[in-house]
């Protein structure tokens, strides 16, 4: 009972393993091409006036 109590359910591993990859996926496309999530940013603008 003590080792069931312990250890965490396979579907829950696998679930948290799968928000982490896509986190990480999301992360490197922001970082790379953020344009292509955010289509209405002008990250052109050098300062607000």
């Amino acid at each position: 009972m003590i080792d069931l109590q312990k250890s965490l359910p396979g579907w829950i591993l696998i679930a948290s393993g799968l928000f982490a990859l896509l986190k990480v996926l999301v992360s490197l496309l922001l970082l790379f091409d953020p344009q292509s999530v955010v289509k209405s940013v002008d990250l052109s603008a050098k300062r607000v006036d």
